[in-house]
Parts: C-alpha cells; sequence; structure tokens
C-alpha cells in the first residue's frame, strides 16, 4: 500500500491547531498561577495585620501596618502586570 502524500495545507492547519491549544493552555496555567500568588500575598497581608492589632506596642503596629500595605501594593501590582503578559 502507497503512503498518502500529505498537504501542506493539512499540516498547516494542524501546525495551527496545536498552537492554538498550547497558547490557550498554557494561558489558563499562567492564570490560575497568579491567582495562587494573588492568595497567597492575601495570607501575608493578613497575618502582618493580625500580628500588628495585637502588639502591644503602637511604633511596631505602625512598622507591620505599613508593612501589610506594601506587601499588597506590590503583590497587586505584580498580578496585574502578570495578568496583562499572560492574556
Amino acid at each position: 500500500m502507497a503512503a498518502r502524500p500529505s498537504s501542506n495545507k493539512t499540516s498547516t492547519a494542524g501546525a495551527g491547531g496545536l498552537r492554538d491549544r498550547i497558547t490557550g493552555t498554557t494561558t489558563k496555567i499562567g492564570t490560575l498561577y497568579i491567582d495562587g500568588y494573588e492568595k497567597s500575598v492575601d495570607v501575608v497581608v493578613g497575618l502582618h495585620r493580625r500580628v500588628a492589632a495585637e502588639a502591644p506596642i503602637d511604633s511596631v503596629q505602625t512598622v507591620l501596618g505599613a508593612q501589610a500595605d506594601l506587601i499588597a501594593g506590590v503583590g497587586e501590582a505584580t498580578a496585574s502586570a502578570s495578568r496583562k503578559i499572560v492574556a
């Protein structure tokens, strides 16, 4: 039985479909990773805020509150920039 010749159009379409599936999958994975990162940042910020609330010294409360705000801001900026790259 003779081998069936392959058409360039068929090969190109197959490669394009594969590329689209890979791109879609990596976008989903990237989005899930960023979602996980945001949840982790929220946990860390929440921890800093709880510790700040329990600190007996006002200056320690202020520093921990500022750290929580900084972590939240950097985390938000990082996630936002990452989403633009993944999209």
